[in-house]
């Protein structure tokens, strides 16, 4: 008996093959021996003009076992596999890349063999599951399946159209109350398709279907049970005629029972208005936010409604009329949430709105160049013709960038120890942050040999600097900021502090402004016109990476540009230093830790990635 207890996921064991640690999808293609026999019964089926003796066709066997997928990333599991009447077969699994599960599929051609195993979905959001088929008699087959998308499974299909190919992953439930789980798929001789499933609405597992109708799409998913109590694990099958029974077993608090509920033919349903559209999407450009949605049965065209607060109907919303998918919205602001209804129109009216979705365009940036220091880039400062480099054990390196596509390195200087965080150049002196060793002073006069001119020992651990007039602004890691007086560059001395709520780990100055990247604290922004008494103004709660810290921190006219670790280059609009916003970010290969910002260029030092160059026009 079945747990009251449900999972989000269907537990699976997968058998071992010769001890190895993962489990083959293994099939050996299965011939029946049939035998046909006619009784004088008089039964459903049966002949009633008397008895003969069998007939046995010619002996058939099993053939040699045969290995349907090479990824040996992860293990494969959850195998199903489906005829149509013409003897091709497609068979589904659920398979492991070592990271995530995704949905595969292998097809078999009778005459021919097995074509090879395709990944049938793509979305790496979460771990995909349960994976059913069916076919048609035309040779089209259909997959189902669950996916996480990090919060709850929901329901995908994809389409095998003979000739074609797959059609592509298609979500087929919206409700986003809670998961849905172990979907079953059946398909009637002319193509028509049902998909079931159990749904959970926050207190209660329900059934759920869609019907899938040839040569149109899928209708709309839509609850078919509504007893008390919770029901599980349906199935769903289909007759030539397109009518449908879906069975389940329901608990109503003492025992389970069986429950059925069948699809078919009754009085013609009156004509309506087309229902929402389902599968809605919002994804966005610079200045535009691109909408799309699955085609509703009956519908002759669509209207889009749109608006800048979250609740948009078709009373609230601008109108724009009979949109074709994908719709591209443009003239839209960066950084301002946009939020969008369709609805489905034809002759006999406008239908009910779909759910709402919403997106925030960005800047569009594109990389350049890049140039792969030699340890861990974190600070970066760029002076002329010049990219300083502050690079944990490899020190200060200083790289010519007269040519953004193909940078290279032209001096260095090494005698750090392995905490290089950052660097700032004022003049002929580069002002590196220097962890436990506070602040040191770097006369780069000459670039191809720089020295140590001086150096002061800050009480935390130095992580960034930004210089202005003759006073050199540390973001000191636990200590804050500190303010050093390098009047005397063989002899620093201690101004000012303020302590930051996070981790100051790098500090920009524009007018009378200091934006520190302050760890898990985001962006924070402090008044420093009196060096030695400065305060708090505003602060950006920044993406973070999977640690949620801003690590460097680059401004330029009413923009901070913020190294955010894994999420790599976030752009703020600061125009408002008390209330900044997000209008841009771009996600580069490893490990943001520092900016620089010329022209129409964004220099990022990114990790065990190197220089990475953007551009942020």
């Amino acid at each position: 008996m079945r747990s009251e207890t449900k999972s989000d996921e269907h537990e699976v064991t997968a058998k071992r093959i010769s001890g190895k640690n993962r489990a083959y999808i293994m099939l050996a293609v299965l011939f029946l021996v049939a035998f046909v026999t006619t009784f004088n019964y008089g039964g459903c089926g049966k002949s009633s003009s008397g008895s003969s003796a069998p007939t046995v066709p010619a002996a058939k066997s099993w053939g040699t076992a045969g290995l349907l997928e090479t990824d040996n990333a992860g293990d494969a599991y959850s195998s199903q596999v489906a005829f149509d009447s013409g003897g091709n077969a497609c068979a589904v699994w659920q398979q492991s890349d070592g990271i995530t599960s995704s949905i595969w599929a292998n097809r078999y051609v009778a005459g021919t063999g097995w074509a090879g195993a395709a990944l049938i979905e793509t979305d790496d959001t979460g771990p995909a599951s349960s994976p059913q088929v069916a076919f048609d008699s035309g040779g089209n087959a259909i997959a189902v399946w669950h996916q996480s998308d990090g919060t709850r499974n929901n329901i995908y299909a994809n389409r095998y159209v003979t000739g074609t190919g797959w059609a592509g992953a298609a979500l087929i439930e919206t409700d986003d109350t809670s998961a849905a789980n172990s979907p079953q798929v059946a398909v009637d001789s002319q193509g028509n398709a049902f998909a079931v499933w159990y749904q959970n609405d926050g207190t209660t597992w329900n059934i759920w279907a869609n019907r899938y109708i040839s040569g149109t799409g899928w209708a709309g998913a839509g609850l078919i049970e509504t007893d008390a109590g919770d029901a599980y694990d349906p199935q769903i099958d289909l007759d030539s005629g397109g009518n449908a029974i879906a069975v389940w077993y329901n608990w109503d608090g003492a025992n389970y029972s069986i429950w059925a509920n069948r699809f078919g033919s009754s009085a013609p349903a009156a004509p309506a208005a087309p229902a929402a559209p389902n599968g809605v999407s919002a994804t966005v450009g610079n200045t535009k936010v691109i909408v799309n949605w699955n085609t509703s049965a009956g519908a002759t065209s669509y209207n889009l409604y749109w608006s800048t607060t979250s609740g948009v109907t078709t009373v609230t919303g601008t109108q724009i009329s009979n949109v074709t998918r994908p719709y591209t919205h443009t003239g839209r602001t960066n950084g301002v949430p946009y939020y969008y209804v369709v609805t489905a129109v034809n002759s006999l009216g406008q239908g009910s709105a779909s759910s709402e979705v919403s997106a925030t365009p960005l800047l569009t940036l594109t990389r350049v160049g890049s140039y792969g220091t030699s340890s861990y880039a974190q600070g970066l400062y760029v002076a002329g013709s010049y990219a300083y480099v502050a690079e944990t054990v490899a020190g200060l390196q200083i790289i010519d960038i007269s040519d953004p596509a193909a940078p290279n390195q032209v001096g260095q200087y090494n005698n750090f120890g392995d905490a290089a965080s950052d660097v700032y150049v004022a003049g002929s002196y580069a002002y590196v942050a220097n962890g436990p060793s506070g602040l040191e002073i770097i006369d780069i006069s000459d670039p191809a040999a720089p020295v140590l001119a001086g150096s002061y020992d800050t009480t935390g651990a130095a992580f960034g600097v930004s210089v202005a007039g003759t006073y050199a602004y540390v973001a000191d890691g636990f200590s804050g900021l500190q303010i050093i007086d390098i009047s005397d560059p063989a002899n620093p001395t201690i101004s000012g502090t303020y302590n930051t709520p996070g981790y100051a780990s790098a500090v920009y100055l524009a007018g009378s402004y200091a934006y520190v990247a302050d760890g898990s604290s985001g962006l924070q922004i402090i008044n420093i016109s009196n060096p030695a008494a400065p305060t708090f103004v505003g602060s950006y709660d920044t993406l973070g990476d999977v640690w949620g810290k801003a690590y460097d921190v680059y401004v330029t006219g009413s923009y901070a540009y913020v190294a955010d670790g894994n999420s790599g280059l976030q752009i703020i609009d600061i125009s408002n230093p008390a209330a900044p916003t997000l209008v841009g970010l771009y996600n580069t290969e490893n490990d943001a830790r520092g900016i620089y910002v010329v022209g129409s260029y964004a220099y990022v030092g990114d990790g065990t990635s190197g220089l990475q160059i953007i551009r942020v026009e």
